[in-house]
């Protein structure tokens, strides 16, 4: 489109410049020169006129072929910083750091407060406490408390009652798993219990006083200065010495079981051919078969093999009481 302006514009200009020149060279003023003005014409140009107005602007011609993308501008200066964008969802935990090195010690913190005594080991304990009254205790065994009976009262007090007999009320002919965990009831017969026992008779030396009324209600004990119960592993064997015969009202009769095993009727560790403890009907520590047996059968004043006996009370002497208890020295 741009050449085709520029050759029409040169077209006009030299036309122009022609018609010019005609009329400045040849001044017609008479109709006889007519012919001469149209003879000479063609071959006179004159010169070209003065340069037209500017013509409107065209119409657009077509969009040219789109062409190759140039370089890359420089990068701009960096912008201000927009605005904070919401806050995320919360992200999984991550997993745990390693343990840190070990702090300094603190100072060490106040003293508290005195906690509430807890319950004597015995009865003796109880005793040297301020307790004077004869009765049902709760000591401590092993971490764990238990009810015994404490006499109080006899021979300087502070005795842990461990077997008493009275009336028959409570079977004692039982077995032997019976006669380590105890039976029977507090306040009138029962049996401590072996385990028990020999926890009570492990620590320290211990005496043991053995009191018994006899069918003409005369009562009479026996004492002696040591006394222990041994392990399971003995089968409880008894430890049994120093009789104190100038205070006791009985003669021994129980130093002859000295280091014997506890027997049972189901449980037989004596030295006899016979079952003692079956024959017998109660639980001891036979020999064979023995010289007493607190543990017999309750037959009170009754004339029988079986029944409660002491030999040092006689052997026409059968028993209606008994109880056994001891004392740490």
């Amino acid at each position: 489109r741009g050449n085709m302006e520029l050759y029409l514009c040169i077209v006009y200009l030299v036309l122009a410049f022609a018609f010019t020149m005609a009329q400045d060279t040849h001044a017609v003023s008479d109709a006889t020169d007519l012919s001469y003005l149209k003879n000479n014409t063609k071959n006179d140009i004159g010169l070209p006129g003065a340069i037209g107005a500017k013509g409107d602007i065209g119409p657009p011609g077509a969009i040219g072929a789109k062409g190759d993308v140039g370089p890359p501008g420089a990068i701009g200066a960096k912008g201000d910083v927009g605005p904070s964008g919401s806050i995320g969802a919360k992200g999984d935990v991550g997993p745990p750091g390693a343990i840190g090195a070990k702090g300094d010690v603190g100072p060490p913190g106040a003293i508290g407060a005195k906690g509430d005594a807890g319950p004597p080991g015995d009865c003796k304990a109880a005793f040297l406490a301020g307790n004077t009254e004869s009765g049902i205790y709760n000591v401590k065994v092993k971490k764990r408390k238990i009810q015994v009976f404490c006499d109080m009262e006899t021979d300087g007090g502070g005795w842990t009652v461990f077997q008493r007999r009275m009336n028959g009320e409570q079977d004692f002919f039982l077995n032997w798993d019976d006669y380590r965990q105890g039976f029977g009831n507090l306040s009138g017969e029962f049996w401590m219990g072996l385990d028990n026992l020999h926890h009570f008779t492990s620590h320290g030396n211990t005496q043991l006083r053995i009191e018994m009324k006899d069918c003409d209600n005369q009562t009479r004990y026996a004492k002696y200065g040591s006394f222990a119960v041994l392990g399971p592993s003995t089968n409880f064997q008894l430890q049994i010495s120093s009789f104190y015969q100038s205070s006791s009202t009985i003669p021994d009769s129980l130093g002859a079981h000295n280091g014997r095993a506890f027997s049972t009727k189901d449980h037989d560790n004596d030295r006899s051919r016979l079952n003692c403890a079956e024959t017998h009907r109660g639980a001891w520590w036979y020999n064979n078969c023995h010289s007493s047996n607190l543990n017999g059968e309750y037959l009170p004043c009754a004339e029988q093999f079986h029944s409660m006996t002491w030999d040092g009370a006689g052997r026409n002497k059968k028993l209606q009481f008994s109880e056994m208890k001891f004392r740490r020295n």
